[in-house]
């Protein structure tokens, strides 16, 4: 394996960025110099993005000079409830082991004044750590912040700015320093933290004890305290995204916490070198963005882990992070320590429609419609986002229904205050009595049974189908008798946790395996990009393979129905299924 040579390899920030959780103001964005920059240039920068500008999107409001450099930065809405504070506070973290607060609604209301003091809007700078401050992360609440030292700490801001030290977690074994820290969306006394000589640690700061360590064992064999590693949580709360600034890691690896020394998914084919930044959009934890040393920020799909875009940038860049208000534009710091804004454009730039892909992100979904019926029909006005129509008017008839949309009602009504299983006895010998007429509603009152007692056979039994001639042809398809002890033993982590269930994993042991003796290699598992296949799929589920693949649903035999699927190239229903 290369070694890593420092001087080539690490890329450090002469500029750190962070930006206002508080939309409702504006899109906010502040800029600090790091122990990097030349003390004459120490400043914290204030600007606002102004998407109406082509020009100049990012206005530069006024410019602070500053005693001492920012290690780290980060935005709070802490405080914002008090009009004086409307803005909340950027919170910096520096070499001597200080962590600072800066009142950004002071600094906005004195950007016209010339020549601001220095230090001007810095309330309050604590010395609480003797080793510098690295890196930090905020929680909820606000004013419960994660931070990296030698060690990993839980600090805490009172309503009179006091900080203090609440809890700290032992410093790992193997030395390091904490560069990366990320608050585990969905339990949020789980942090996650990455090391500069490569290790990843999972601590439960309830109990201030590790939950988990990840380690890539292809470098531990050459270990260096000069290995940029960034971590963010997936979106389910249960996988651990890793980025290795190393020359031999193009791509992310994926880890869940109930298997730590196999990956549950490596992310390829987005960069051509080592990755340096990562941020996850807060509006959308489906996508992530990362910038790697190619210059090249990808937009990743966390659910179909593919690149869905990448954007070129003319010039290095060190940092990368989603915007706010324009929730899918994003920000780079360039190497010359100037800021660079550009969008990812989810409807041009992405082929989110085709097959393989997932749904448009949360904030293009219409929030409501408006809808209105006369003479036995109604009518639906919404956005057309997919086809990217601004108006979409959609009419239904009910006329045709009128008899179901009454039985349904009715079904709704009774079941408030009645036995569900005996309203459905009911409903399917009504629907048997009435003849061929009703012969689909009797099947769906069937189904509707099956479905709430949990009983598949139940289906089986009451339409006359033969359960395992069902199961023969699915058999045959596959080409072999099936035999699930023959199945290859790969680690497929579970469908989403629920916020039970994740609790319920990070108060439980982790059964840890033997470690494996060499990385793999990105080559080795990339998978082909679906997006561009061009494969001509049979639409019609009751004829041919497709039929047996219903039939495999239908018997709720979903690993069977998953290897036909691929077997006859429909990869995207197969993830989904997975």
């Amino acid at each position: 394996m290369e070694t890593i040579n420092p001087n080539s390899q690490q890329k450090e920030n002469s500029v750190l960025i962070a930006n206002c959780p508080l939309v409702e103001y504006g899109e906010y964005i502040v800029s600090a110099t790091s122990p990097q920059s030349s003390p004459s240039e120490f400043y914290l920068s204030f600007y606002i993005f102004d998407n109406t500008s082509v020009k100049e999107p990012l206005k530069l409001l006024t410019k602070i000079n500053i005693s001492k450099p920012f290690s780290c930065i980060e935005w709070t809405s802490f405080g914002s409830d008090k009009e004086e504070h409307f803005l909340g506070f950027v919170i910096g973290g520096h070499q001597d082991g200080s962590i600072s607060l800066w009142d950004m609604a002071e600094i906005l209301n004195n950007v016209n004044e010339k020549n601001l003091s220095q230090d001007f809007g810095c309330i309050v700078n604590t010395q609480l750590f003797e080793v510098p401050v690295n890196s930090l992360a905020i929680n909820e609440p606000p004013n419960l912040l994660a931070v990296g030292t030698t060690q990993v700490n839980a600090v805490f801001i009172n309503e009179n700015f006091e900080m203090s030290v609440k809890k700290t977690c032992p410093a790992p074994q193997k030395g390091g320093v904490f560069i990366s820290l990320n608050w585990n969306d969905r339990v949020n006394h789980i942090l996650a933290s990455a090391t500069n000589t490569g290790n990843v640690y999972i601590y439960d700061m309830q109990k201030q004890s590790l939950f988990l360590e990840i380690m890539e064992p292809s470098l531990e064999e050459n270990q260096t305290d000069q290995l940029n590693t960034q971590i963010v949580w997936s979106y389910d709360g249960a996988q651990i995204i890793i980025a290795y600034d190393h020359p031999e890691f193009n791509y992310l690896v994926q880890y869940h916490m109930k298997q730590p020394n196999a990956p549950s998914a490596m992310y390829s084919n987005g960069h051509s070198t080592s990755i340096i930044s990562l941020h996850k959009n807060p509006f959308d934890k489906r996508f992530l963005l990362s910038l790697g040393r190619d210059n090249v920020v990808t937009c990743w799909s966390l659910k179909t882990k593919k690149p869905l875009c990448k954007v070129q940038m003319n010039d290095p860049a060190s940092q990368v992070m989603w915007g706010r208000k324009i929730k899918d534009s994003f920000i780079c710091v360039r190497e010359d320590g100037k800021l660079y804004s550009d969008r990812i454009n989810f409807v041009e730039d992405m082929n989110l429609y085709s097959e393989g892909q997932e749904i448009i992100p949360n904030w293009m979904i219409p929030k409501r419609s408006i809808t209105f019926g006369f003479g036995g029909k109604f009518y639906k006005f919404s956005r057309d986002i997919k086809n990217n129509k601004e108006n979409n008017i959609q009419v239904f008839k009910l006329n045709a229904h009128k008899e179901f949309v009454e039985q349904i009602k009715g079904f709704l009504e009774k079941s408030e205050k009645n036995d569900l299983k005996e309203i459905l006895d009911i409903k399917i010998e009504q629907a048997k009595n009435q003849g061929n007429k009703n012969s689909n509603l009797a099947l769906f009152w069937t189904a509707l049974k099956s479905v709430y007692e949990k009983n598949i056979d139940i289906f089986f039994n009451e339409t006359g189908l033969n359960k395992e001639e069902f199961s023969n042809e699915i058999s045959a398809a596959l080409g072999h008798a099936k035999k699930k002890e023959n199945m290859p033993q790969l680690y497929m982590p579970p469908p989403e946790e629920s916020a039970e269930d994740l609790n319920e994993l990070f108060n439980a042991p982790v059964e840890k395996e033997a470690p494996r003796k060499q990385s793999i290699s990105a080559k080795e598992t990339e998978i082909p990009n679906t997006i561009t296949e061009e494969i001509i799929k049979n639409t019609n589920w009751s004829v041919g393979n497709e039929k047996t693949i219903k039939k495999s649903l239908l018997l709720g035999d979903l690993e069977s129905a998953v290897q036909l699927l691929f077997k006859n190239n429909r990869n995207s229903e197969a993830l989904l299924i997975l």
